[in-house]
C-alpha cells in the first residue's frame, strides 16, 4: 500500500494506492466509500477488496472524498457535487501513477450513487460497479436516522444530538437536501458494463437493471446469496466474502 495526497494544492485529497501484485493489467479500479455514516463499519470491506484486486493484476486506488477522513476540508462544507468532482480526479490520478488506458470504478451505498452521477456527467469509466447502492435518497437518510436512533437510544446525551449531525457525523442541511433528492433511477450512467452486486432482491433494484437495459446500456445483476434482512444492508451483507468474490470475478470478465 502507497498512502498519497493528489488534486489541488489547497485542497487535496488522501488516497491509497494498491500496487498489482501479479501481471498488471491495463486496467486500474477506484473505489469509491460510502459516506461518512457507514465508512467504519465498511472499511474492512474496501481494504480487503483492494487487496484482492492487486492480488489479480489489478491497479487499485481508494480515496477520501473532500472534508471527509485525511482528505482537506471542513466537514460543514461536504458537498455531493464536489464528491462527484473527487471522483473524476481520482480517476485522472490512477491513471497517471499507474499507466494504465482504462479505469473501472466500483462504488458502495452512496459511493455506489455518486460514481453513476459522476460517469454521467462525463467521468470514462469501462466498468461501473454497483454495491448496494442508494436507489431513493429520501429512504437512504431515514435507514440513517433509523440507525442513529439504535445507536444512541441508551446514552443520556442522545437528545442533545444536534440538527446538522447524523448518527454522530457532521451532515450540515445543504448536503442533507442534496442527498434527499438523490434518484438513481433518473441517472444516465456511462459504462461499458455497470454491474449491480446485491445480497437480496429489492424492487428498486430490478427496476435500475430494467431503466438501464432500456436506454441501451449494458447491465446485469450479479446477486451474493446470503440471506439479509432490514431496511439497511447489514454488516454481514457490506463484510461479506461472498459479495467481494463476485465484484472481483465481475471485474475479471472480459
Amino acid at each position: 500500500m502507497n498512502p498519497t495526497f493528489f488534486g489541488p494544492s489547497e485542497k487535496q485529497l488522501y488516497g491509497v494506492y494498491h500496487p498489482p501484485r501479479a501481471a498488471p493489467r491495463d486496467v486500474g479500479i477506484l473505489l469509491c466509500y460510502p459516506a461518512p455514516q457507514e465508512y467504519m463499519r465498511t472499511h474492512w470491506a474496501m481494504r480487503r477488496l483492494a487487496t484482492m484486486l492487486a492480488q489479480r493484476g489489478f491497479h487499485v486506488l481508494r480515496f477520501d472524498y473532500s472534508c471527509t477522513g485525511d482528505s482537506a476540508g471542513d466537514s460543514h462544507e461536504a458537498a455531493l457535487a464536489q464528491w462527484r468532482l473527487d471522483i473524476g480526479l481520482a480517476t485522472a490520478e490512477l491513471k497517471d501513477m499507474s499507466g494504465v488506458n482504462h479505469v473501472s470504478v466500483v462504488g458502495l451505498r452512496l459511493g455506489a450513487t455518486l460514481a453513476a452521477q459522476a460517469t454521467a456527467e462525463g467521468v470514462t469509466v469501462r466498468d461501473l460497479v454497483l454495491w448496494e447502492p442508494v436507489v431513493k435518497g429520501d429512504a437512504y437518510l431515514e435507514g440513517l436516522v433509523a440507525v442513529g436512533v439504535r445507536k444512541f437510544a441508551r446514552l443520556l446525551y442522545h437528545a442533545r444530538a444536534q440538527a446538522d449531525e447524523l448518527v454522530g457525523f457532521p451532515f450540515p442541511e445543504s448536503l442533507a437536501r442534496d442527498t434527499r433528492a438523490l434518484d438513481l433511477l433518473a441517472a444516465q450512467p456511462k459504462a461499458k458494463r455497470t454491474i449491480l452486486v446485491t445480497t437480496e432482491e429489492r424492487p428498486e433494484h430490478l427496476l435500475l437493471i430494467e431503466r438501464l437495459t432500456a436506454a441501451g446500456l449494458a447491465a446485469k445483476r450479479a446477486e451474493v446469496r446470503q440471506e439479509v434482512g432490514g431496511p439497511m444492508p447489514s454488516d454481514a451483507a457490506l463484510l461479506s466474502t461472498a459479495a467481494l468474490q463476485t465484484i472481483v470475478r465481475s471485474l475479471e470478465e472480459p
